[in-house]
């Protein structure tokens, strides 16, 4: 089939999807759902509260006649893929640049842009502060100076037509629509670097975790390759990839800062976060995998996605095809 027979005409067309009780979605991309093809996919990222077993119901017109179909599967209260909440956060940012594009800048959405581009480390042509000298990115008055620069920026008029404005529309609709997230390649690469679900840049000589403030926080001295140093990985066997990174690495585990360094010596006994042993990715019918995580993706600093605050909270992907494991058909 060719591609004018793809798209003359849908496959499925005004898609919803109900996702029953057990569970909270939110915060969807893209948004609204497309209409679906012949021969295509479309993955969908959000934000999800609660867990457990869910029929997701997907409602669609299929040749005009509406149609249900429903997928069995469970939504997990942890563990998961680590890749899900950077393709997200890539989402929202391609939908917030757009939004400004369409409507105007608006300071709230350029402090979600910051925010998220720290948090999840996604460089782009519009994020490029995060590998700048000097620029501090890690306090909230940094961020906020960011945020100004940016708002600035933002409010200057747009080309609304021609090379630039054409430029412009591709640059964000290729953020909208990533099925990965933004990559990290060439010389921001030398700066900074993904671990997991956690975001190093390369500050001072550490490679420091973007959930660090230096002015809220205060580290806790690691000697590297020290009897601490195997004791936090013997708790923390994720974090092999991070201090992997070198001998001086500031990360963030459960709200308190660890500062890797070789020579560095402990004041007292640290303290060693419980142990987390790794947990499998389940693949349930509905192609659902959690990434647990703050609930306010426009906060200073969005909580790792292994941080729960006072509720389970989650990041999802779901990808929906026409014909699926599990299916019912109503």
């Amino acid at each position: 089939m060719g591609f004018y027979g793809k798209i003359v005409s849908p496959v499925m067309a005004d898609i919803s999807l109900d996702f029953g009780s057990n569970v909270t979605v939110s915060d969807v991309y893209p948004q609204p759902l497309p209409d679906l093809f012949a021969g295509s996919q479309l993955v969908m990222v959000g934000r999800y509260t609660g867990s457990g077993p869910v029929s997701a119901a997907l409602r669609g017109s299929v040749d005009g006649q509406a149609q249900t179909f429903t997928y069995e599967g469970s939504f997990a209260s942890s563990g998961g893929e680590s890749f899900i909440p950077r393709l997200w956060a890539t989402r929202k940012i391609g939908y917030l640049l757009n939004q400004i594009r369409l409507y105007g800048e608006n300071k709230e959405l350029v402090d979600q842009i910051v925010n998220l581009s720290v948090r999840y480390g996604i460089v782009t042509q519009y994020t490029s502060y995060l590998v700048q000298e000097g620029v501090d990115v890690f306090s909230q008055s940094g961020r906020q100076a960011l945020a100004d620069e940016e708002h600035k920026a933002l409010s200057a008029p747009a080309p609304q037509s021609g090379a630039g404005a054409v430029d412009a529309a591709q640059a964000q609709q290729s953020l909208r629509g990533a099925n990965q997230a933004a990559p990290v390649n060439g010389q921001a690469a030398q700066q900074l670097q993904i671990v997991g679900d956690k975001t190093f840049i390369l500050k001072d000589g550490a490679w420091t975790d973007t959930q660090f403030d230096p002015t809220q926080m205060q580290t806790i001295k690691v000697g590297f390759a020290s009897d601490d140093y195997f004791k936090l990985l013997d708790a923390r066997p994720d974090l092999g990839a991070a201090f992997a990174l070198g001998s001086h690495i500031i990360v963030v585990i459960d709200g308190k800062a660890y500062e890797v360094e070789e020579g560095a010596t402990s004041t007292g006994p640290i303290e060693i976060p419980p142990t987390q042993a790794p947990q499998p990715t389940s693949q349930p019918a509905v192609n659902a995998t959690a990434q647990p995580s703050n609930s306010n993706p426009a906060s200073k600093t969005p909580a790792a996605p292994t941080q729960c605050l006072g509720a389970t909270l989650g990041i999802m992907a779901l990808t929906l095809v026409l014909v699926g494991v599990g299916r019912k058909r109503k």
